[in-house]
């Protein structure tokens, strides 16, 4: 009976060292994302990218404020503010044309002029 209860004894302190251990080189080999989490952190800097690369001009078109997709040109967005009730500094800005790299430039820009 007694070497059954050492028996039982030894394998309960040996499932605790396995368990300590392997908790212990868990922790050190474990990834610091889970596939999911990268997943989604690399859309989210691939839209970063692309909302960077985005490339829009303000401009004044017939006497409006627009905004014109610099690589195809054309004119995604027309709004009502009229340019000529604007101060003469965002007039200039506007014959200029206002260079955009990003939407949320964007979206800064066009609440500045036409609020």
């Amino acid at each position: 009976m007694k070497n059954v209860v050492k028996i039982i004894l030894y394998c309960v302190m040996g499932v605790y060292a396995v368990l300590g251990v392997a908790k212990v080189t868990g922790d050190a080999f474990s990834l610091p994302e889970t596939p999911v989490e990268m997943i989604m952190s690399a859309e989210r800097t691939s839209e970063t990218q692309a909302e960077t690369e985005a490339g829009f001009i303000v401009k004044s078109v017939g006497g409006k404020v627009a905004v014109e997709d610099i690589s195809t040109g054309k004119i995604v967005r027309a709004t009502d503010t009229r340019v000529s009730l604007l101060p003469e500094k965002d007039r200039a800005q506007l014959r200029d044309g206002i260079v955009i790299k990003s939407k949320s430039e964007l979206r800064s820009v066009l609440e500045d002029l036409c609020s």
